[in-house]
This record gives C-alpha cells, sequence and structure tokens, in this order.
C-alpha cells in the first residue's frame, strides 16, 4: 500500500469542502445565505488555485520516477476520464430529463461546464509530460513561459488566461514540494516566505474586492494573482499543522476528493427539481443538505465498491480492470 501523506490528504479535505460549499452557497443564492457573499468572495478567491496546486503536487515527482513513462500517462488519463465520463453521462441525462434543458446538446454543453476541472486536469496531465520531453525536464524554462503567457494573455482573454494561470500553478506546485522537503531550507526562511504569501493575499483580495466587488470575482483575471499567493501559503501552513500528525478521520477523506468532486455535481443536476418540491424550505436549509449530501454520498460509494464491482469501476477502473485480468 503506498504511503499517503497526511497533511496533504488534509489540504485535499479542506479544499473540497470549499467546493461544496461554494457550489452549494450559489445553488441556494448568495443573497439568501446568511453572510454567503463573503464567504463565497473569500472561497473563490483561490480555492480552485490551490486545488490545481494539490493535483500537480507531486506529478512531477511520480512522473520523473516511473520507469515506464507511457504507461503511467495512461494510467493517470484513464483513472480520471473513465469516472468523468461515467457521472457525466448520468448528469446529462439529469438535466435533460428534468426538463431543464431542451436539447441534449444544452445537456452535454451544461455537463461539460459542470465538469470543467476535470476536463482541464486531464489535459494538464497530458500536456506537462509532453513540455517535459520538449525541454528537456528543464521545468524553469516550462514555467516562465506559462508565467508570461499567462500575465500578458489574461489581460485580453479571460478564458487563456485561466487556463495558463492553472496549468502554472500546477507545475509551480512542484517547486513547493521541493522547498517543503529540503531540510537545508530552515523552518525561518518558511516562515517568512509564507508570511510574506499571506500578506500579498490578503492586500490583493481587499484590492480585488474593493475594485471589482462581488459578483466579478468568478471570472476575474486579478483572481488568478491572489490565488497563487494563497495557495503558496496555505501549501506551506498545512505542512506545519499536519505535517507531524498521524492519519487519521480528516485525511482519510482526503482519499474521497475526486468521488466527492464528481457526486456532489451530479447533486446539482437535479438541485432545480429538488427545490421545487420544497418551496418553503429556507435556504439555509438547503444548503445544509446539499453539503451533507455531497460529502457523504459519495464516501457511501467508495465503502460499498467491495460488494458491488460496478462501482469500483466507476471510481477506480484501473482496480477492476487489473482485477478482471488476473482472474482471467
Amino acid at each position: 500500500m503506498k504511503q499517503r501523506i497526511v497533511w496533504l490528504d488534509s489540504l485535499k479535505v479542506f479544499l473540497i469542502l470549499l467546493v461544496v460549499v461554494g457550489h452549494s452557497i450559489q445553488e441556494v443564492g448568495m443573497h439568501n445565505f446568511p453572510g454567503g457573499e463573503w464567504i463565497w468572495y473569500f472561497i473563490y478567491s483561490f480555492h480552485m488555485m490551490a486545488f490545481f496546486a494539490a493535483s500537480g503536487f507531486l506529478f512531477y515527482h511520480k512522473w520523473s520516477m516511473s520507469e515506464n513513462k507511457k504507461q503511467f500517462l495512461f494510467r493517470r488519463e484513464f483513472t480520471l476520464f473513465v469516472p468523468t465520463a461515467i457521472l457525466s453521462f448520468f448528469s446529462i441525462l439529469l438535466f435533460y430529463l428534468t426538463h431543464q434543458c431542451d436539447s441534449l446538446w444544452k445537456a452535454v454543453l451544461l455537463t461539460l461546464n459542470k465538469f470543467w476541472f476535470m476536463g482541464v486536469l486531464m489535459l494538464l496531465e497530458l500536456f506537462y509530460p509532453l513540455l517535459l520531453i520538449l525541454f528537456k525536464n528543464k521545468r524553469i524554462y516550462i514555467e516562465c513561459i506559462l508565467l508570461m503567457g499567462w500575465l500578458i494573455s489574461g489581460i485580453w482573454s479571460n478564458t487563456v488566461g485561466k487556463f495558463l494561470g492553472y496549468f502554472f500553478i500546477f507545475i509551480f506546485s512542484g517547486r513547493l514540494k521541493d522547498i517543503i522537503d529540503n531540510p537545508k531550507i530552515q523552518g525561518a526562511q518558511i516562515f517568512f516566505t509564507r508570511n510574506i504569501c499571506l500578506v500579498m493575499f490578503l492586500v490583493l483580495l481587499i484590492l480585488c474586492y474593493q475594485i471589482q466587488g462581488i459578483d466579478s470575482i468568478s471570472n476575474s483575471y486579478f483572481k488568478l494573482l491572489l490565488g497563487f499567493f494563497g495557495s503558496c501559503w496555505i501549501f506551506l501552513l498545512f505542512p506545519m499543522c499536519f505535517g507531524k500528525r498521524e492519519s487519521g478521520i480528516l485525511s482519510r477523506l482526503g482519499h474521497y476528493t475526486m468521488q466527492i468532486y464528481l457526486v456532489h455535481q451530479i447533486l446539482f443536476a437535479f438541485s432545480k427539481t429538488f427545490f421545487a418540491g420544497f418551496p418553503s424550505m429556507p435556504a439555509a436549509a438547503y444548503f445544509v443538505i446539499f453539503s451533507a449530501m455531497g460529502i457523504g454520498i459519495p464516501i457511501l460509494l467508495e465503502k460499498g465498491m467491495n460488494k458491488v464491482p460496478g462501482l469500483q469501476f466507476v471510481f477506480h477502473p484501473l482496480h477492476r480492470v487489473e482485477k478482471i485480468l488476473c482472474e482471467g
């Protein structure tokens, strides 16, 4: 069994909880939830940049250590693609059958929008090894090109800017791993760097709010700039808080972040139908229900994998395929 990094699992739990809470606030309406605007604004100021950083934190290390790099890349893409494709199919059906979309094509487009993170992550994990081969493992060249591309293109194209920003933090998180794992780097240096990142994050957060307000943060090019400092700060904070702890309930929940992300998106596919069935229920009650279901259902499905082979194929397709081949 692979040895897991407790503090990284704990960080992933924190981030996926922010995703669920942020999406739940959106579903019930920010103005209907006490403090919803401020909570949502804070979450969306850094959580996606941090999630891409968490996804890329170990990628370069695993890639460089893999003996068969083609097999490594195939396994990564297959593991992400299969559960995303299967749950996207159910999402399309839900959107169409509940009449939220008047055509299957619109249901497909809406589902692609909902599952955008998985699609972008698959592209990043596909392109990064190609760039490493092209630049002969010179990460600094790739980082500089992506950073300049992000800062320049983000001015005239928010979509391109966001993609390059996510790509940059995905790669740069490998540098954070080098810093955290390097025994020559003193605690005082990490403390100083962490506090600088925190100050920059808070200053940019206040500035972004004052200039753009809450309504524009989800599409803000500026958001990725403050999200970068927020990601660096939290990555240097969690090893200090959880680095010496043993695996517990919190860190074990970090094993299921992909499942939670995919399943809670399915829940929101029929949220409009659920809301219509209980029109008088307070918005806070909706928020609690969807947050709890978004976290609880994936864990129950994960626990039931051993009894239901189909679930194992959905969440861990490679394990299931390898088991079938071994039995055959």
